[in-house]
């Protein structure tokens, strides 16, 4: 073999073997707000190792990515059998992101914990006090984010 071709398929043959989202199965989540939402995203967290710090960037481990907020929906592909939280972000919102007075136990207050078992769906009805009312279906269970908080101390 070329030298050169081998060592241009090496990362990619390094990234197969060791990426732990291609190890891991995975299953569609369809996300969708009644109404819909301008310029809004949901946002995901793995939350797998405890309470997500919510961090949103490629660097981040537990930042699994986002998706526009709208009424017809979006899917993402997410691991089955481990906890994520969901996070609706509205661009404009009083809470924008962790900084300084807003942790992410603020955030959390406001995000959903999800677990897959097979493909499944999430929908916000409505807002109490600007905190989303999440609706669930198919092969999912849910409780509020905060449960995290319970279960196990969290990493802030």
């Amino acid at each position: 073999m070329n030298p050169k071709i081998f060592f241009m398929l090496l990362p990619v043959a390094l990234a197969t073997v060791t990426s732990p989202s291609i190890a891991s199965e995975t299953a569609t989540l369809r996300v969708s707000i009644e109404g819909g939402a301008s310029n809004s995203k949901f946002k995901f967290s793995d939350a797998s190792k405890g309470c997500p710090k919510y961090y949103e960037s490629s660097l981040s481990s537990e930042y699994l990515g986002d998706v526009t907020a709208s009424d017809e929906g979006a899917s993402k592909e997410l691991p089955i059998g481990q906890p994520i939280h969901i996070r609706y972000h509205a661009m404009g919102d009083h809470i924008v992101g962790v900084g300084p007075g807003v942790g992410a136990k603020a955030l959390r207050t406001r995000a959903l914990q999800v677990v897959l078992s097979s493909d499944a769906e999430v929908r916000i009805t409505g807002f109490e006090d600007k905190v989303p009312i999440w609706e669930t279906a198919g092969a999912i269970e849910s409780k509020p984010a905060t449960a995290c908080d319970e279960s196990m101390p969290s990493p802030e």
